[in-house]
C-alpha cells in the first residue's frame, strides 16, 4: 500500500510517500506531483517510504533529474536512487 499526502506551504508544496512505492501506482504520483507543480514549487518526502521496487526507483530517479527536490530518503533508498539503471 503507498499512501500520498501533501503539505502545502507558502513557498514549496511537501508530497510525503509512505508505505510501498510499486508499480501499480506510479501513474498515481505522477498525477498527483503535476498537479502539484501546477500551483509552484514541490519536493517528495520519502521518509515515509518502506519499499521501492525497480519502476518506482527509476521514477524517483527521473523526478531527481529533472530538477524535483527529493528529501528524508532512509539509506536503502538512498542506495536505490544511486544505482544506474541495469
Amino acid at each position: 500500500m503507498l499512501r500520498i499526502t501533501q503539505t502545502p506551504a507558502v513557498q514549496i508544496t511537501t508530497i510525503h510517500l509512505e508505505g510501498k512505492l510499486l508499480s501499480p501506482w506510479l501513474d498515481e504520483v505522477r498525477s498527483v506531483i503535476a498537479g502539484a507543480q501546477a500551483q509552484g514549487a514541490v519536493r517528495v518526502n520519502l521518509s515515509g517510504l518502506r519499499y521501492v521496487d525497480p519502476q518506482g526507483a527509476e521514477l524517483l530517479r527521473t523526478l531527481r533529474q529533472n530538477g524535483l527536490e527529493l528529501i528524508g530518503e532512509s539509506g536503502f533508498i538512498a542506495g536505490l536512487l544511486a544505482l544506474s539503471k541495469p
